[in-house]
């Protein structure tokens, strides 16, 4: 499942807890917020603090690239 989906289907004391945990490691709340909602990628090192941020919060073990699938648009550049 990819961290859009655990967001839409999370209450709002999840997200909160979610976001917080990801504020705390230096990131501006928009950008967390933008993460969640895969509006932007967040590069690698925050993606495996992302992937510990879930599991901990909604009890999902999901591996990285199951969170943060590359767009189709990525995948067609690189061909």
């Amino acid at each position: 499942m990819d961290i859009k989906k655990i967001w839409e289907s999370a209450d709002l004391k999840q997200r909160n807890e979610l976001l917080t945990l990801i504020v705390m490691d230096g990131v501006s709340y928009p950008t967390a917020y933008s993460w969640c909602n895969r509006t932007r990628r967040p590069k690698m090192l925050y993606q495996e603090n992302i992937r510990k941020y879930v599991k901990d919060v909604f009890g999902i073990e999901e591996s990285i690239e199951e969170l943060f699938p590359e767009s189709r648009r990525r995948i067609r550049e690189r061909r």
